[in-house]
């Protein structure tokens, strides 16, 4: 009995050893199994992590490009910044950022000047080497740098603004905040720290004081504590840059890998991914107690068990990582669903496809963003460059057009932004009912390739029925459209950038034209060209305070009832060195469209002003003329009366000459500008009557004084009965309305006759005498009145 209760013992004693030693040996098997695959796991979540935080960047780098691009290509972008016109600057750079929500913006000279910007920066802050990074965006057209800038990181672009050759360097910036790193942090399940400088690890101590005191040298979402402890680890006191590799330290339970940008040069810190080990390993730890308790109870079913935990824990684990090696390679779209793992497991698997449903959801956003308009929804430049490449390669008819809303700029100037942007949704749907591709590029400008090329008819059509159509914002607003086109674009033999460039061209013709509609002509290229240089000189010239290219000249206005001249007319010309003598016919339409006429008008007002007092005479009286820009501005009040006080005289000497189709754009308007000069007591006269549209119905409430009948119906009036008919019955509607006469373009004696017959009170051609400059006009006046008394004695 006893020996078989022996037997038993041993029989026990043999099973209890036989588990304890399986105990042991699953323990030991299970402790290196795990400790492996845990190692494994924290690499690749590193590994993922990186990719992800790398791929943010990336993402984020394409937004800024696309933006910038936009902004860069901006043909009004571009003539704004050609004119200096800084209002219009700011406007566009506060407009794109708010679009985009950029953090910074900023225009700067190839110099690195601050042209204009959204925040106090200069183009140095941040750059190590300006002349260096000067000379690469220049010659790559751009650079992607992530900067510090007044303690804080930002991830910005900079590009150059071509016209065709660079002109300026735009940058455009998001920062790199805290808000940015805690999403990243939660998208990988890694707490992120962003050192701004590779000194950071140096001094422990420092750091800690910079960490107490908030100094700004970082972000991240450790806690204080274990980032203290993180920064005093001397494995991670590294100066090879190259070197981005994992570490880990068990005392301190930290997995970490540090990341060095070697894409963005100018950013001299480091990322460092951190996964707390505790948590891992404390599942662990609890697993280990399972499976003690299970072996206990039988080898068998600890083995049995261990086979089965091992294989539920790797066999998800491989999953996972397969699934992570292809987020990390752009693959968004494999799902995993992992049932039958753990709590854990199931959860890290919710997590991927949260993260590949988030980065997925995220490039769709910004593909999207690269190929449409925010506002309108219409594609932009990308798209339909690629559609216009397209239409290149096909041989049958096609047309591009584009469609401007007239003075669109002044539309948001008088009436807001919100008015502007409501017109440009109205064309862009108006455009967009119509079929075809249509594309907004900027500002109130959409660009169209209609189903069918459309003739000259069909357009005005288009045309008309938008500007009856429109509406903003309750408010009944006058829109003129714009439009210009390329037909069959193919048989330029041109890339799709230039024809585009050929298109703008087309559009600055049209507005010149009478209806407002231009097709593109080889021959207007030239022309465009000319009319850019003349308007970088003008602006050069009219920098220029002690400028000796601009001059006034002054032509005689003769008074037939006394023979005596009392009048003259001020007339800008303009010589230049390298372009030679440029008619004002030319250059002044330049001013006028480029936004600049208004330094022009200020400094012919100062000129002449200037003139009249040097002469030293109260019995003259000088005309100048103004355009539509200067008859709306309440500034040119400030600047004449400043001027006439500066130099001593009264408003009897100076009065103004506005031309009929000028005022006869906005006559309510207009009228409201000329009674305010008829207040201040200058005499107004209508210049080239006759030739507007047609002014009888508003003659009778436009504050004047005088008719200049134009020269088109003087100088053939000894041999033109028409004409004759025609002047008469100007002079006789003047005189039924108490106005002065003055027939200009008078060559002959027979001409002077016969205006004097028609009871014409003041003359003014070259038969009286041909513009004179400024020191010539008292010599000239003494001997003309001398002569002329003489004549009459």
């Amino acid at each position: 009995m006893a020996a078989s209760y022996s037997l038993k013992t041993k029989i026990i004693r043999l099973i209890a050893s036989l588990v304890i030693v399986t105990t042991i040996a699953i323990l030991i098997s299970i402790g290196f199994a795990t400790d492996r695959h845990a190692n494994t796991q924290l690499s690749r979540e590193l590994d993922v992590g990186e990719s992800v935080f790398l791929d943010f960047l990336r993402n984020r780098e394409s937004m800024l490009i696309s933006a910038a691009t936009v902004l860069t290509e901006d043909f009004g972008f571009k003539e704004a910044i050609a004119t200096n016109d800084s209002a219009t600057i700011v406007s566009v750079l506060n407009n794109q950022s708010e679009r985009i929500s950029a953090d910074i913006m900023a225009v700067f000279t190839l110099t690195g000047e601050t042209i204009s910007q959204s925040s106090g920066l200069s183009f140095d802050d941040g750059i190590t080497d300006m002349g260096t990074a000067i000379n690469k965006i220049i010659a790559d057209g751009g650079l992607s740098t992530i900067q510090e800038l007044n303690g804080k990181l930002y991830q910005t672009l900079f590009l150059t603004v071509d016209a065709p050759q660079p002109i300026a360097i735009t940058m455009i910036g998001f920062e790199i905040n805290q808000p940015l790193v805690e999403r990243v942090s939660h998208l990988t399940r890694l707490d992120i720290t962003i050192a701004f400088n590779d000194d950071m690890v140096k001094n422990v101590t420092s750091q800690s004081a910079a960490l107490k005191n908030n100094t700004p040298l970082y972000l991240t979402t450790l806690k204080y504590e274990n980032l203290v402890t993180l920064l005093g680890n001397s494995e991670l006191d590294s100066s090879d840059k190259a070197d981005n590799k994992n570490t880990y330290n068990e005392r301190e339970n930290f997995a970490t890998k540090r990341l060095y940008l070697t894409d963005y040069p100018e950013f001299s810190g480091y990322i460092l991914l951190t996964h707390d080990t505790d948590i891992l390993f404390k599942e662990f730890d609890a697993l280990l107690d399972e499976v003690i308790v299970i072996s206990i109870v039988a080898v068998l079913l600890t083995l049995l068990m261990g086979t089965i935990f091992s294989r539920n824990l790797t066999q998800p684990l491989e999953k996972l990582s397969i699934v992570a090696k292809k987020i990390a390679g752009g693959d968004y779209l494999t799902r995993i669903s992992l049932d039958d793992g753990s709590f854990e497991i199931r959860n890290l698997s919710s997590v991927f496809t949260h993260m590949q449903h988030d980065i997925s959801e995220r490039e769709e956003k910004i593909k999207y963003s690269a190929l449409h308009d925010q506002l309108t929804g219409l594609y932009n430049r990308n798209k339909i460059l690629s559609v216009l490449e397209e239409t290149l390669t096909e041989a049958k008819e096609s047309q591009l057009l584009a469609i401007q809303i007239n003075n669109f700029r002044e539309v948001n100037e008088t009436f807001g932004f919100q008015v502007g942007d409501n017109c440009i949704l109205q064309l862009a749907k108006y455009i967009e009912e119509k079929g075809g591709y249509a594309a907004r590029f900027s500002g109130g400008e959409v660009i169209w390739l209609p189903p069918e090329p459309l003739d000259e008819q069909a357009l005005s059509k288009l045309q008309s029925d938008f500007e009856k159509r429109v509406l903003c914002s309750q408010l009944k607003i006058r829109i003129k459209l714009v439009i210009g086109c390329v037909n069959n674009p193919q048989t330029l033999e041109k890339e799709a950038e230039d024809i585009l460039r050929s298109l703008s061209i087309a559009v600055s013709h049209a507005r010149l034209s009478s209806n407002f509609i231009q097709a593109y002509h080889q021959e207007q290229e030239t022309v465009y060209l000319q009319r850019l240089e003349i308007l970088h000189a003008l602006l050069n010239v009219l920098e220029d305070k002690n400028n000796q290219e601009l001059a006034m000249f002054y032509q005689p206005k003769l008074l037939l009832k006394t023979n005596k001249v009392e009048k003259m007319e001020a007339l800008i010309r303009w010589n230049s060195p390298k372009l030679g003598f440029i008619s004002p016919e030319l250059f002044i339409p330049i001013a006028e469209r480029a936004g600049i006429i208004k330094e022009l008008s200020h400094w012919v007002i100062h000129r002449v002003i200037s003139d009249l007092a040097s002469w030293q005479r109260n019995d003259v009286q000088v005309a100048i003329n103004l355009s539509a820009q200067d008859i709306m501005s309440e500034e040119i009040f400030d600047v004449i009366l400043s001027n006439l006080e500066l130099y001593g005289l009264s408003p009897y000497h100076l009065s103004f000459e506005i031309t009929e189709s000028d005022i006869m754009d906005d006559p309510e308007k207009a009228i409201i500008q000329l009674n305010k000069f008829r207040e201040y007591g200058f005499i107004l006269s209508i210049d080239d009557f006759g030739t507007g549209h047609s002014s009888l119905t508003y003659i009778k409430d436009f504050p004047v004084a005088e008719l200049k009948i134009d020269k088109s119906f003087i100088l053939k009036l000894d041999e033109n009965l028409d004409d004759q008919i025609i002047v008469k019955s100007i002079i006789s509607l003047a005189q039924s309305f108490n106005l002065y006469v003055i027939a200009e373009g008078v060559e002959n004696e027979s001409t002077l006759n016969m205006l004097n017959e028609m009871n014409c009170q003041y003359i003014q051609g070259y038969f009286i005498s041909r513009p004179m400059p400024s020191q010539d006009v008292n010599t000239w006046l003494t001997t003309f009145h001398q002569e002329n008394v003489i004549h009459n004695a």
